[in-house]
């Protein structure tokens, strides 16, 4: 558990800085992304609310520079997540934080 922990931690250094201010996305929909992935990967609850919203966040800033989603996805996977995780994680960061990115899902 404590792995989890610290790679999610990292992984917005992974994935480059945290999206720029100009992506703001309001605080309920942060609430909502963390309840809905946190459900869907009841291990991520290790992992605080703010900590899980920055990573989506960094997620789609990497995939918007050009990265796919099987990138994410296999960095992630090297990192020791389970397929669970993963999908929920970046499904949930796509819906609520890069939904432009959806057709590449």
């Amino acid at each position: 558990m404590r792995k989890i922990i610290g790679i999610l931690l990292a992984l917005p250094l992974i994935f480059g800085v945290a999206a720029p201010a100009s992506a703001a996305v309001p605080a309920s929909n942060d609430k909502l992304f963390y309840s809905l992935v946190t459900k869907d990967a009841p291990t991520l609850k290790a992992v605080s609310r703010p900590q899980l919203v920055k990573t989506a966040r960094a997620t789609c800033k990497f995939l918007r520079s050009g990265f796919t989603i099987m990138d994410a996805y296999e960095m992630m996977e090297e990192n020791l997540f389970t397929e669970k995780e993963i999908s929920a994680f970046i499904a949930g960061a796509i819906v609520f934080y890069c939904p432009e990115q959806a057709d590449n899902y």
